[in-house]
């Protein structure tokens, strides 16, 4: 092999011109010249750098923040670092590195699930002490993907702050009760799953075109992966899981599931075939999802 040197002596040399062996004592010099950079090349290099540039945040865009984070669909929020570190132990930690040590940190987010713009500006919403946005379908979509994030981070404060503002979710018409329940299954509040059966009434499905851009955004890419066996059972009630898709029922925990699954048993199946299950009924299959799991609880010792 000969030396990495751009010059070198070979054992056997030939001119190419007339195929003949030279001496051995011939030298070859190799010189490699990239092609100049022309005006048209700079602007293109100029695009795609401006392409991989993240879109500012029009609220947490504070000139004078010393921390930027970026989120996955590739939006940046400039903050102030404290503000994550008094909240999160896995930020505080990650910014011990010896590589965040910059002047102005930046950590990019990845996850495209729940590390979007929308659940990051709905987290410093709630950090930060803003107003959050009026309750509505859209907002228990983000609320949703929210606890995975703070669950992910450590976020305790902002935890107990989306509990507190998803009960006042209650009051808006347009989100059903099983969504309610789906969402304090997730927080693992057994008072606000029972609530949520206490408001079933006589909530039925409706044709599933009359609610499907909610259900797009509700169901994540991996519960959209399990399939559906078929619509909800239009006319059904939105308490009878029997009818309901294989991605909402991906949604709950199953110790949350079995527990709804077994309190319905204390409705006479023929109002649920039928249904028409009155306000006692909602009242007692309240009260035997609570036993239910209050039992496991103390079973397990939590």
């Amino acid at each position: 092999m000969p030396p990495t040197s751009s010059k070198y002596r070979p054992e056997k040399t030939f001119d190419p011109h007339k195929g003949q062996p030279l001496g051995g004592n011939t030298l070859f010099t190799f010189t490699f010249s990239p092609p100049p950079i022309t005006n048209n090349d700079k602007l293109q290099l100029d695009q795609i750098e401006s392409k991989n540039q993240p879109t500012p945040d029009e609220v947490y865009n504070d000139r004078n923040a010393d921390f930027t984070l970026i989120s996955s669909d590739s939006v940046s929020f400039k903050i102030h670092k404290y503000h994550l570190l008094s909240e999160s132990t896995v930020f505080r930690d990650m910014l011990s590195v010896p590589r965040f040590s910059l002047r102005v940190p930046t950590v990019t987010l990845t996850d495209p699930t729940f590390e979007t713009a929308r659940v990051l500006r709905l987290f410093l919403d709630f950090l930060q002490k803003r107003s959050p946005p009026e309750p509505s379908p859209e907002v228990l979509v983000t609320l949703r993907l929210l606890i995975r994030f703070v669950d992910k981070y450590d976020c305790q404060l902002v935890s107990y702050a989306l509990r507190f503002y998803s009960k006042k979710l209650f009051s808006v018409k347009s989100i059903g009760c099983d969504s309610l329940f789906i969402l304090g299954s997730n927080l693992g509040d057994i008072e606000y799953c029972a609530e949520a059966i206490r408001n079933g009434k006589h909530l039925v499905w409706q044709p599933a075109s009359s609610n499907s851009e909610f259900s797009e955004q509700w169901t994540t890419p991996e519960e959209q992966r399990l399939g559906t066996i078929g619509p909800e059972y239009e006319g059904a009630s939105m308490f009878d899981v029997r009818t309901w898709t294989v991605s909402n029922i991906a949604k709950i925990p199953p110790k949350f599931l079995a527990a709804l699954m077994r309190a319905s048993l204390r409705v006479d199946a023929q109002k649920w075939e039928n249904a028409d299950i009155k306000p006692d009924d909602w009242e007692v299959m309240a009260k035997e999802f609570i036993r239910l799991m209050r039992y496991e609880q103390v079973r397990m010792g939590d």
